[in-house]
């Protein structure tokens, strides 16, 4: 009797074991059925999502390194022959390209190819200091090298929503002149082996005339400062207007140097020291004596 309970009592155990895992397996697979279907569904729209979000994240400076990037390949693709990276630069179908309109970017590399073979060893160059990044267009100068001769033009890069290039022309490249506001204006030092021996600063340029801060190292021997206004008497060359102290004269120079001269003894620093010499631009923000 006792045996015949157990048996019962067993069978009853092994039924409800088997009930319980068929519930968990329905369970689990309804479990993983659901995270395949909430998946699919976040690949679905992550696709449109992710892409708008980057679209987003992308500044100007982001866009500019973008398009630096593919004038940079642009131009070693030219210069290895490599009409494969050529291609792959530019979107299925072109919209213009050296005056050919509507074509594919395996045409452009036949064009490509056919010009550089009458060519002598072209190298190609971007000046990349002279870029300017404007929505979908970037327009640089690009320098072409030959065993004899060369020529520099300015090349226009149109670009679609992914970069890929859709238009491309060339044209003569005229460098536009500085005013002489932007010529002048500017920080300008003179650096010894050790330290900044002296510093002028040019500013508010207005009329032909400018202001200017001039001072000798404060941490040498040489401690002085003279602060006035210079009047242009060419493009190239000013003079302080008061001259009664110290009369000096400014001589603008190449690659944005600036000669100064004192045209009389200074009165402004002893017989040891001197404002002259040639000033370097100063290229950081904020300058501080060291």
């Amino acid at each position: 009797m006792y045996k015949c309970v157990r048996l019962i009592f067993f069978t009853i155990f092994l039924a409800d074991c088997k009930k319980q895992e068929q519930t968990i397996e329905k369970t689990s697979n309804d479990t993983i059925s659901l995270k395949t279907t909430l998946q699919n569904i976040i690949e679905e729209d992550s696709v449109e999502y992710v892409f708008q979000d980057s679209k987003a994240k992308l500044n100007a400076q982001q866009q500019k390194g973008i398009a630096i990037n593919i004038i940079q390949q642009y131009c070693q693709s030219l210069n290895e022959q490599d009409f494969k990276k050529l291609q792959s630069l530019f979107a299925d179908s072109v919209q213009f390209y050296l005056g050919q309109k509507q074509i594919s970017k395996e045409a452009v590399a036949q064009i490509e190819k056919t010009k550089l073979k009458n060519l002598k060893n072209p190298r190609f160059f971007a000046d990349l200091s002279k870029v300017q990044v404007f929505p979908k267009k970037t327009i640089v100068p690009i320098k072409q090298i030959e065993l004899e001769k060369s020529r520099i033009f300015e090349a226009e890069f149109t670009f679609d929503e992914a970069y890929n290039i859709v238009a491309y022309q060339e044209r003569p490249y005229i460098e536009k002149k500085k005013s002489l506001q932007e010529q002048w204006e500017g920080k300008f030092v003179i650096e010894g082996a050790r330290q900044i021996e002296a510093y002028v600063e040019i500013k508010h340029f207005k009329e032909n005339t400018f202001e200017f801060f001039l001072e000798i190292n404060p941490n040498s021997d040489c401690k002085s400062k003279y602060e006035g206004k210079a009047t242009l008497i060419s493009d190239i060359q000013a003079i302080s207007a008061e001259g009664e102290l110290c009369d000096i004269s400014f001589e603008l120079r190449k690659d944005r140097q600036i000669s100064i001269s004192e045209r009389k003894p200074c009165q402004l620093h002893s017989l040891t020291c001197s404002f002259e010499g040639v000033y370097t631009l100063y290229t950081q923000k904020e300058f501080r004596w060291r």
